[in-house]
């Protein structure tokens, strides 16, 4: 075999085998320029999406004098609406007696419910159940079919809950539910009072009669609609930033004398019905084994 010569041997540097790929990292860079570039783009179109929402420019044409009219008796309407409602609500910060129920739910299935409330204000009295088919029972006899009273009673200066049949003194701080008439009215009197220019609104008024007694009635209704951006990406984000009604409404039936019979308004994802059973007629407050 013929020996090479050392000469002409070439030799072999370390320092080229460790040396490192530079075509490793050209991914990674990739990578980083292209989420800088989604993330510029994002908070583009945001402030773009903003900015023009908060500035839109005004264009008149031949139609704006029948836009205004239109906008001008919707006004009205909503303005009458609005009258109608916050008076019957006005009514129940001087009510001696009520008595009245609430039916819904908070959008969730497992949390509808159903009260039922006599309040005597004169005497500092009141009668709560969470349910309208509430039978008294007086004791778990077999066989019993009757449903036990759950809810709570104040009677003779002292609070107590029910559950299950069993009766406990409680403190009155102890009480809370759905439906108090002074936060169902302070919900509603902000909705009518707010800034609504986000929303276009849709009124209703009308005269009709209430069964059972034929009563004449007016049945009145606001629906508020959110107004939708035309930038479809930051709605999709904006569904997570906050809780967003796309629509609100809010329907009484309202008799001669200003009395809110029937009540629909927003509650959480959903909404709750109040019926109210009379007004300012003495009622009859007792504990459940007194009956």
């Amino acid at each position: 075999m013929r020996e090479m010569d050392p000469s002409k041997h070439i030799p072999f540097d370390d320092s080229i085998q460790n040396k490192p790929d530079r075509r490793v990292h050209r991914p990674i860079r990739i990578t980083f320029f292209l989420v800088l570039s989604i993330l510029y783009t994002l908070g583009l179109v945001f402030y773009m999406d903003f900015y023009y929402s908060e500035n839109e420019s005004v264009i008149w044409d031949q139609n704006t004098a029948i836009e205004d009219v239109r906008n001008d008796a919707l006004t009205e309407q909503y303005e009458a609406a609005k009258i109608l409602m916050e008076e019957g609500i006005a009514k129940w910060d001087d009510l001696e007696y009520v008595e009245y129920s609430a039916k819904g739910s908070d959008g969730d299935e497992i949390a509808y419910f159903d009260e039922h409330y006599r309040i005597d204000n004169i005497n500092d009295e009141f009668w709560y159940s969470n349910s309208d088919n509430v039978e008294i029972c007086l004791g778990n006899e077999e066989g019993s079919t009757c449903e036990l009273f759950t809810g709570f009673v104040r009677k003779d200066e002292k609070t107590y809950k029910y559950t299950e049949g069993e009766k406990q003194e409680v403190e009155p701080e102890s009480f809370s539910s759905m439906a108090d008439l002074t936060e169902v009215s302070a919900f509603v009197l902000d909705v009518l009072n707010r800034d609504n220019s986000g929303f276009d609104i849709d009124v209703n008024i009308v005269d009709g009669v209430y069964n059972p007694d034929d009563q004449p009635v007016k049945f009145v209704e606001i629906n508020y609609y959110r107004k939708q951006t035309n930038n479809a990406l930051s709605n999709i984000f904006k569904v997570y930033a906050d809780v967003i009604y796309d629509k609100l409404s809010i329907e009484m039936i309202i008799d001669s004398e200003g009395n809110i019979l029937e009540a629909k308004v927003p509650h959480v994802y959903s909404e709750m019905k109040l019926y109210f059973y009379s007004y300012n007629e003495p009622l009859e407050i007792s504990l459940p084994d007194e009956e």
